[in-house]
């Protein structure tokens, strides 16, 4: 099979999309004289920060600059970058920083932001780039992504005066109001003949609205639905924004009911409601309410969703309106024929919704408060938790499983369900809730979003009655998740209680449980045991992973007598981690025993879905060659657990290519064992898989220092202890120390190698690794080496050592199974 990195699953690292020019924005003098000096600015070398409320046309005029052909011409590259509320900034400078050409290796040791940028202005060279950061709530954010580079020019756009001042204080631009020429221009591009009957009235609209082009855009597209026989249509409308702005003041004065997610959307997106005048507001809420009830119930419908740049399909935008299919479509389109919706790619199956923040806020705010469950707001929640729970389900389907469609609509699948927290009390929600966070379990897992999963259980888990019973495979998954990512006491703390609540319900009386509860509850015990002994493993606590992989191994054969379909699944998994301890050890024969044990039963008929427990079972047997001295024979065994993994199973895929990486090392091929290691090192750091990142940093020290690269290797075997340090995983922590030992030995420095071989052989002792002999053996021919004698273990760059590396048990964090 080949290994190359375009045949495995990519990485998420797509360009930011970047938003389409309005073509009715164009020609208006003022604005295009603006563009005209904002392009001198960046021309001259100039930062630019464009500051200013929602609908001012800040991202239009950031948009403009990006498609223009001088600065095309100019720059070597103009690059788009979609801030936001929630940024991944860590992931958001990788992208930037491949795209100016940091290389993967480069890129896989820079784990911080400000080593990311350090490394993206040391990239540029002589060529010049433009860089755009669109819609910067934070100053923080701001701040981060600064570059501070001279051949990197930038532009950020936001809501805030301060965070622009700070970015550029003698680029800071104010997006204000259009002014009356331009403004009429626009008007015209819709309703030519309207503003020539009612010029002054015209000029009142355009003042009383502040000059800003989206309310002048969602006014005109409203003048020009209203009926013609109308008389004076353009004062009138005057007065009715009079008197919504009058109520919407009022609203905003009176204090309001609030539910909890209500408070976090104003916490977490900069408190958008003071930023947006309330003109826009009223202009929004006349236009709405033309449409009739359904236009602004629509509207507070759709406003559940996230704000550009997020998106959302045209399926979910009907399935959230209600109604019929026909009712839907019509209001949608009437929406967007009126500016309030935007829709990409319309009237295909590809067609994504977007909302203005503006109209968000004002749909936001137009719920009304929740008094019971007949409200009409609560029903476009339940239609959201509806449609996504379908989506979740029919993506998960053993017989269907499609995760690029549960890729595409995460953010708002996620929004759903902390809705669905807020209505627990109600049965159906309920179900769908806790259905819908156990379906997902499968593609966070693989997908290596790990983080994201500890926090969708956390949440339910608390907004769960203490005692419903998906409390304790609810608090097994915490405890899954918050393993891998290295918090390993709190991972312990859930874990004990969910073994505790499991137990419980298997005391139950016969008569008061149903077969299916006592079912999930043996898997949990079982699952539950499996996590706990990994847990110990992470920390080298071999007997204690025994102990507890033992008693989950021997309940799991229990459970297969049973007849409990997962059993044999969960025997074979517990068989892997097994065989991990073992090897650890250096009993490479129990190891061999356990695997073989594993794969009779994950290669039995009855298993069922068992591609991941087969994959890392074929591992297992590559590691024990590996440990043989056979680094072909151990190559074939991971690229046959490379091919036994499901697609999309990104943390399995880089568990086997991590393994190549070692032993291509051994082999003498460094080039292809730096492509699947830095491949490896990519996925761990997305995500932020502590372990793995330490061990996969000690496995490109190894590397680097066999090519004679020794401040790389110094740079990676320093991170990665200093990344055990923080787990306190000991046997981490050991090799860390002796990579940079051998560093020193390099460097002709014997006593720092001394010193650093000693503590590293201390620990390994300590723990019972099998690499404690060789440290030993590596101590004594240093010894021998300075004084005279060249030896076998600090061979120079280019020859073969007989020195070992680490077997790469890179699938040792598999842990959990819904």
């Amino acid at each position: 099979m080949d290994t190359s990195p375009q045949e495995q699953p990519a990485r998420r690292r797509a360009v930011d999309p970047v938003p389409p020019v309005t073509e009715h924005y164009s020609g208006l003098p003022d604005r295009d004289r603006m563009i005209t000096d904002l392009k001198e600015r960046l021309l001259g070398g100039g930062d630019l920060a464009l500051y200013g409320r929602p609908g001012m046309g800040k991202t239009g005029l950031a948009a403009r600059l990006y498609g223009d052909p001088q600065i095309r011409v100019y720059f070597s590259d103009v690059i788009w970058l979609n801030v936001g509320d929630h940024p991944d900034l860590l992931s958001l400078l990788g992208r930037l920083a491949e795209r100016i050409g940091v290389s993967d290796r480069e890129l896989a040791l820079l784990t911080s932001i400000d080593a990311r940028k350090q490394a993206i202005r040391g990239a540029v060279g002589r060529r010049r780039f433009l860089v755009i950061a669109d819609d910067v709530c934070f100053l923080e954010h701001a701040q981060q992504v600064k570059l501070d580079a001279p051949a990197i020019v930038q532009v950020i756009t936001t809501y805030l005066e301060g965070i622009a001042a700070d970015f550029s204080s003698t680029g800071a631009t104010h997006v204000s109001r259009l002014n009356k020429g331009d403004a009429l221009r626009l008007m015209c591009n819709y309703v030519p003949a309207l503003v020539d009957a009612e010029q002054s009235a015209a000029e009142a609209l355009i003042q009383w609205v502040e000059g800003s082009p989206l309310a002048l855009t969602l006014l005109s597209q409203y003048l020009a639905a209203l009926n013609s026989a109308e008389d004076r249509p353009l004062a009138r409308s005057l007065e009715r924004l009079e008197t919504k702005k009058a109520e919407l003041e009022g609203q905003r004065q009176a204090p309001r009911r609030v539910q909890p997610r209500l408070a976090a959307f104003d916490a977490g997106d900069c408190n958008p409601s003071e930023n947006v005048a309330l003109s826009l507001l009223a202009a929004i809420a006349v236009c709405a309410e033309d449409l009739g009830p359904e236009g602004t119930q629509a509207v507070r419908a759709l406003s559940l969703l996230p704000v550009k740049p997020g998106t959302f399909s045209w399926g979910a935008a009907k399935a959230i309106c209600g109604g019929t299919e026909a009712t839907a479509t019509g209001i949608l389109t009437r929406l967007s024929e009126r500016c309030l919706l935007e829709v990409y790619d319309p009237g295909t199956d590809a067609a994504r919704c977007a909302l203005h923040r503006a109209v968000k806020v004002y749909g936001r705010d137009a719920r009304q408060p929740v008094d019971s469950a007949s409200s009409p707001d609560l029903e476009p929640v339940r239609q959201m938790v509806r449609y996504y729970a379908g989506l979740v389900s029919r993506a998960t389907a053993p017989q269907n499983r499609n995760y690029r469609a549960i890729e595409a609509e995460q953010a708002n699948i996620l929004v759903a369900l902390r809705e669905a927290q807020t209505l627990v009390g109600e049965q159906e929600i309920r179900n769908l809730l806790v259905d819908t966070v156990h379906s997902l379990y499968d593609y966070l897992e693989q997908g290596v979003l790990y983080r994201v999963a500890v926090e969708l259980y956390r949440d339910t888990h608390q907004a769960l009655p203490k005692e419903d019973p998906a409390q304790p495979r609810m608090l097994l998954n915490i405890g899954n998740f918050e393993e891998k990512v290295g918090n390993y006491f709190e991972s312990k703390q859930h874990l004990e209680e969910s073994l505790v609540r499991a137990h419980e319900a298997l005391k139950r009386p016969r008569e008061t449980a149903n077969a299916a509860q006592e079912t999930d509850a043996w898997e949990i015990v079982i699952s539950v045991k499996r996590t706990l002994g990994v847990v110990a493993l992470d920390q080298c606590e071999y007997y204690l992973a025994r102990m507890e992989l033992g008693e989950g191994f021997t309940l799991a054969i229990g459970a297969i007598k049973r007849g409990i379909p997962s059993a044999r699944r969960l025997a074979a998994s517990l068989s892997a981690r097994r065989a991990w301890v073992e090897t650890d050890c250096g009993n490479d024969d129990a190891a061999m025993e356990r695997t073989l044990t594993g794969l009779e039963l994950a290669e039995h008929t009855e298993c069922g879905d068992c591609q991941i427990e087969r994959s890392e079972l074929l591992l297992n047997r590559g590691i024990l060659e590996y440990h043989k001295g056979e680094y072909n024979e151990a190559i074939e065994w991971y690229k046959k657990a490379l091919g036994a993994a499901p697609w999309g199973d990104h943390i399995t895929a880089a568990a086997a290519r991590h393994a190549m990486g070692g032993a291509q090392i051994q082999l003498g091929e460094y080039d292809v064992a730096e492509s699947n290691l830095l491949w490896s090192q990519g996925v761990a750091l997305e995500a932020g898989h502590r372990w793995y990142v330490s061990l996969t940093q000690k496995e490109l020290g190894e590397l680097w220092l066999r090519q004679g690269k020794l401040s790389d290797a110094r740079r990676a075997f320093s991170r990665a202890l200093q990344l055990a340090g923080e787990l306190g995983t000991r046997d981490l922590m050991a090799f860390g120390r002796f990579g940079l030992a051998r560093v020193a030995a390099q460097n002709g420095d014997p006593g720092e190698a001394r010193r650093l071989g000693r503590t590293s052989l201390e620990m390994f002792e300590e723990v019972g690794h099998r690499k404690r002999k060789e440290v030993a053996l590596w101590m004594r021919a240093l010894d021998t080496f300075f004084n005279g004698s060249p030896s076998w273990s600090l061979a120079p760059a280019g020859r073969r050592s007989t020195d070992p590396t680490i077997a790469p048990g890179a699938a040792r964090d598999k842990t959990g199974a819904s």
